[in-house]
């Protein structure tokens, strides 16, 4: 939740509420702990050892799993990376942008 605060996570989030309405806060709230938990955790592992998160998964758990997390998280990262692009498509149409010019300014963001 700190750190999710992206253009696809806005959507959906907006999507969700236009649906949901209030109904999803106190789910929201309760995730807020654990949320805060393993991104510290995640956090001090990091700082602890050094080593990255595959790093650590191939070392506890061998290169097959370890290239399985590598893989889930290289579709993570490009997904993430593809609502980034939607969401600025959609800021600039806001102000009557067509989809390729503003296509071509995407990656300078």
């Amino acid at each position: 939740m700190m750190a999710e605060c992206d253009a696809g996570n806005i959507i959906v989030a907006e999507a969700s509420g236009a649906s949901l309405g209030y109904t999803t806060i106190p789910l929201l709230l309760a995730m807020i702990p654990a949320l805060c938990w393993v991104q510290n955790r995640g956090a001090r592992l990091g700082a602890a050892t050094g080593c990255g998160f595959i790093q650590i998964v191939q070392a506890r758990y061998g290169f097959a799993f370890a290239l399985l997390c590598l893989m889930a998280l290289a579709a993570t990262i490009l997904t993430s990376l593809l609502t980034q692009f939607t969401g600025l498509l959609g800021a600039f149409a806001l102000f009557g942008v067509s989809k390729w010019p503003s296509a071509l300014f995407a990656p300078l963001s």
